[in-house]
Formats: structure tokens, C-alpha cells, sequence
């Protein structure tokens, strides 16, 4: 069973580690550490409080590693949404009514598959990389059929549903009180929540 409430206060566990959290956070390229830092704990104590700071260099490591895996599977969104981009412009540049009409609603239709897509993919992501930071091999995050198993089922469909209202609640909200901070902040906080939720729910399948 996934402990919301437990998945809900990880963040604010420890103050003194949240914030160290937050600055790396804000940080791009060492950003990559606090990724890191949240799919390790997520892997190895989903409901326990943030752990301390320590061996940046494999943090380091493990979410550049997850980036990477994270923008393969965006690829086919991204790839559509150029084709069809292009495809536009091509039309545009043509200068015939007919074509950019046609290229117009092309386009419309390549942001509606790309979108459905990344739905997809959003939905299957979490799962993927918790696969990664728990055997620690970038080709476990594209183990299907072991991923398949964690993520089609109810627990784990809750608690992405849950972990990503509230993120992107939480970053909207802070966003908006605090202009681009906010962002940082809600960011950190939604990714350890979620991956809490999302540890929790894969635990042991």
C-alpha cells in the first residue's frame, strides 16, 4: 500500500537537507545531482526522510543518466513535432494558400499525436526510471516488460496521478507567488513527493 501521507511530508523530513535540495535544484547542469539525489532515495527508502548530502559525484552520474533516459523517450514526440514543423514551413514558404492550409492542419494534428504521446510516455516514465535507480543500469530503464508489470496496475496508477496534480499544482501555485524561485522550489518538493508515491507503489513487483 502507498503511504500518502508519509510520500507528502518526505520533503519537509529534514529543513536542513530540502534546502540544500532546492539550491542544487536551481542550479542547471548541477541540477543534475538533486535528480540524482531523488530517484536514489525513491529506489532505496521511498518512505523515509530525505537522507543526507553525500557522494555528489554519483548523484552527478545518476541523473545525468536518467536525463539521458528521460529525453530518449521524449524523442518521438519531439520528432513529430519537428516533421510536422517543417512541413509547415515548407508549406508557408511555398507561398500557396492550398499548402499552408494543408500544412496548417497537418500541424494541428502533429501537436495532438505528439501531445497524446508524451501523456503516454509521462505516464510511463516514472516507472522506467525507478527500474534504472533501482538496479543502477541505464538499460534497465528500457527493460519493458519488467516496467510493464510496475506500472499497469492501480497503485502505481494513483500514485503518478496524484504525484503529478500535485507537482504541477505546486509549481503553478509557487510560480506564481514566486516568480522563477517558485519554479525551483515546487520542482524539488513535487519530484521527491512523486517518486516517493512512485517508489512506494513499485516496491517489490
Amino acid at each position: 500500500m502507498v503511504d500518502y501521507g508519509a510520500a507528502f511530508g518526505k520533503p519537509f523530513s529534514n529543513w536542513k537537507n530540502l534546502l540544500v535540495g532546492i539550491v542544487i535544484h536551481s542550479i542547471p547542469i548541477v541540477n543534475f545531482i538533486a535528480l540524482g539525489y531523488i530517484l536514489k532515495n525513491a529506489a532505496k527508502n521511498p518512505k523515509g526522510d530525505l537522507p543526507n548530502w553525500d557522494d555528489f559525484g554519483d548523484l552527478f552520474a545518476r541523473g545525468l543518466t536518467a536525463f539521458v533516459i528521460s529525453l530518449i523517450y521524449l524523442l518521438p514526440a519531439l520528432l513529430i513535432l519537428i516533421l510536422f514543423g517543417l512541413s509547415l514551413l515548407a508549406s508557408i514558404i511555398s507561398g500557396n494558400l492550398i499548402n499552408v492550409l494543408g500544412g496548417t492542419v497537418g500541424f494541428g494534428i502533429g501537436i495532438l499525436v505528439a501531445i497524446l504521446i508524451m501523456i503516454i510516455t509521462s505516464y510511463f516514465l516514472p516507472g522506467a526510471l525507478l527500474n534504472y535507480a533501482v538496479k543502477n543500469d541505464f538499460k534497465a530503464g528500457f527493460d519493458f516488460k519488467a516496467i510493464s508489470k510496475k506500472v499497469f496496475n492501480g497503485h502505481y496508477f494513483m500514485a503518478w496521478l496524484v504525484g503529478m496534480v500535485y507537482t504541477s499544482l505546486l509549481v503553478g501555485v509557487l510560480a506564481m507567488i514566486i516568480p522563477i524561485a517558485g519554479v525551483c522550489i515546487g520542482g524539488f518538493i513535487g519530484g521527491v513527493t512523486l517518486y516517493s508515491l512512485i517508489g512506494q507503489a513499485v516496491k517489490g513487483r
